[in-house]
């Protein structure tokens, strides 16, 4: 079942009370982040029974909201060991 406000105004406006909102703290120039994927293998089967194959892997992203992998591996050296 369908609920309607009793009184509809146009343009709908934030309150004035500036309680908590969470588009308070959103970024109004955010953009949905977009992810392109591909891949291609090519196989052929030789003389001999020898089957050769070739694979590329691809991955491309724009509008990230985090711009570096954490689950990356740091360049981390020990201070103390000599080298």
């Amino acid at each position: 079942m369908w609920w309607f406000p009793a009184k509809l105004t146009f343009p709908q406006s934030q309150p004035l009370d500036e309680g908590e909102r969470i588009e308070q703290g959103v970024d109004s120039n955010l953009h949905a982040p977009t992810e392109y994927v591909w891949n291609l293998t090519i196989e052929r089967q030789m003389r001999a029974g020898i089957t050769v194959s070739a694979s590329y892997i691809g991955r491309s992203a724009r509008s990230l909201l985090v711009r570096r992998d954490i689950a990356a591996f740091n360049n981390v050296k020990d201070p103390k060991k000599a080298g």
